[in-house]
C-alpha cells in the first residue's frame, strides 16, 4: 500500500512546477481544442447533409491542410513580430468566422476558401500559442519539455471530450453546432482580450515573459551554425515521421479492417483508444524520465519506435500483434513530437522563437498533407505490406541520422 501511495505521489509531482500563466496557456489548449474538434466530422457534414460527391469534399479537406502549411508559419512569424497573445486573438476570430460561414454557405469553392481559413487560424492559434506558453517558462529544459507535453495532452484530451459532446449535439443538427462552436470561440476571444489589456495595466518588467527578463547568452558562429544544422535534421526527421503518422487518418484503419475483419471498426477504436489512453496518461510523465538524455537523439528514437511500430503491422497475423505495434507506435509518438518540438524552440534565436515554432509546424503540416497522398498511392497500387515496411525504413533512417549529428546539440 505504502509503494502505491508513493508511486502516485510521484506521478503528481511530474505535472507541478509550472508557473500560473503556463497553466493558462494549456487550458486555453485544451479549451480550443474542444471546441474545434468539430472539424473532423466536417466530411460527413458535407457528404450527407450537403449531399456533396466524396471527391469534393476530399477537394474542400485538402484546403485545411494547405492553411495549416501557412498558417503555422505566418501564425509563427507574426508572434515574432507583434504579440502571441494578438496572433492567438485574431486567430480564435478567423476560427469563429468560419465556422458561423459554415451554416450559411454550400457552395463548393467558398467552402473551400473557409476550410483553408480555418486550416490557417487553427494552425495560427496553436503555434502562437505554443510560443507564449513556453515564453512564460523558465530556461531550463525540462520545464519547457513538460510544457510542451501538457499542451499535446491537453490537445488530446478536448479532442476526445469534443468527440463526445459532438455525438450527443448531432441530433440537433450541424448548424447548432456550428453555431455553438463559433459562439464559444467568439467568447474565447474576448476572454484573451480581456487578458491582454490587463496585462498593459502591469509594469513593463512584470508583463515580459520570464524567458525575455533574462539576459541571453552569447552564441558564437560556430555555435549557430551546429544550431541550424540540428534545426534541420528535426525538420528532416518531422517532415517524413510526420507523414508516416498520417497514415492514422487514411490507411491505418482501412487495413485493420481488411486485415482483421471479425475485429471491423471496434478494432479500430480500441486501437485509438489504446493510443489516447497512453498519451494523456504516460506522455509527461515519460517527457519527464528522459529530460536529461540527448533531446537529438531521443528524436531519432521516438522516429524508430514509431517505425517499428507501424513496421510490425506487416507481420501482424493476429490482432494481439496489431495491439503491440499500437503500444510500441505510441511511445514513439509520445517521445518524438515533444523532443522535437523542444530542439526546434531552444534551437530557434531569442527574437525568433516564433518562427522556429512556425517551421516545425508548417513542416508538420506539410507531412500531414503528403502523407496521406502518398500513403494512399502506395496501398492501393503496391499494397499496405510494402507500405508498413518503408514507415520501418523511415524510422530506422531518422535514428541513424539522430544518431550521427547527436554530438551536434
Amino acid at each position: 500500500m505504502k509503494y502505491l501511495l508513493n508511486t502516485i505521489s510521484r506521478y503528481c509531482r511530474v505535472y507541478r512546477g509550472l508557473s500560473r500563466l503556463s497553466w493558462r496557456g494549456i487550458l486555453l489548449t485544451f479549451i480550443e481544442s474542444t471546441l474545434c474538434g468539430v472539424f473532423y466530422y466536417l466530411s460527413y457534414y458535407f457528404v450527407h447533409d450537403l449531399h456533396l460527391p466524396v471527391s469534393q469534399a476530399g477537394m474542400i479537406i485538402s484546403c485545411y491542410g494547405i492553411g495549416a502549411i501557412l498558417g503555422g508559419l505566418v501564425g509563427g512569424k507574426l508572434s515574432d513580430k507583434t504579440s502571441p497573445h494578438f496572433v492567438s486573438i485574431g486567430s480564435l476570430i478567423l476560427q469563429g468566422i468560419g465556422y458561423f460561414a459554415l451554416i450559411e454557405i454550400s457552395n463548393l469553392y467558398l467552402l473551400m476558401i473557409n476550410v483553408f481559413m480555418l486550416g490557417m487560424a487553427t494552425y495560427g492559434f496553436i503555434t502562437s500559442n505554443y510560443v507564449w506558453t513556453l515564453a512564460q517558462c523558465s530556461q531550463n529544459e525540462p520545464e519547457k519539455l513538460k510544457a510542451i507535453n501538457l499542451l499535446a495532452t491537453a490537445s488530446n484530451l478536448g479532442l476526445g471530450l469534443s468527440a463526445m459532446i459532438v455525438s450527443v449535439l448531432v441530433y440537433f443538427g450541424f448548424h447548432f453546432i456550428f453555431m455553438m462552436t463559433s459562439t464559444l470561440i467568439f467568447i474565447l476571444a474576448i476572454y484573451l482580450v480581456v487578458k491582454e489589456n490587463h496585462q498593459r495595466k502591469i509594469t513593463l518588467t512584470q508583463n515580459q515573459p520570464i524567458e525575455e527578463r533574462k539576459e541571453q547568452p552569447q552564441i558564437s558562429v560556430e555555435q549557430i551554425k551546429k544550431y541550424k544544422i540540428v534545426t534541420w535534421v528535426v525538420l528532416f526527421c518531422v517532415l517524413f515521421t510526420g507523414a508516416t503518422v498520417a497514415q492514422l487518418s487514411t490507411t491505418y484503419s482501412l487495413f485493420i479492417q481488411s486485415e482483421f475483419p471479425s475485429w471491423g471498426v471496434q478494432g479500430v477504436s480500441l486501437l485509438f483508444a489504446i493510443n489516447s489512453f497512453l498519451v494523456v496518461f504516460f506522455e509527461t510523465p515519460m517527457g519527464s524520465f528522459l529530460s536529461d538524455y540527448n533531446k537529438l537523439l531521443m528524436v531519432g528514437v521516438g522516429a524508430f519506435f514509431i517505425g517499428t511500430g507501424m513496421g510490425m503491422l506487416s507481420i501482424a497475423n493476429v490482432f494481439a500483434m496489431a495491439i503491440v505495434a499500437c503500444v510500441i507506435y505510441t511511445i514513439g509518438e509520445m517521445i518524438f513530437f515533444s523532443m522535437a518540438q523542444l530542439v526546434c524552440y531552444q534551437k530557434g534565436a531569442a527574437q525568433k522563437k516564433g518562427q522556429s515554432m512556425g517551421t516545425y509546424r508548417m513542416v508538420y503540416a506539410t507531412s500531414r498533407f503528403i502523407g496521406p497522398i502518398a500513403g494512399g498511392y502506395v496501398f492501393q497500387h503496391i499494397g499496405g505490406h510494402v507500405l508498413w515496411v518503408f514507415s520501418g525504413v523511415i524510422g530506422v533512417i531518422c535514428l541513424g541520422v539522430s544518431y550521427y549529428f547527436r554530438k551536434y546539440n
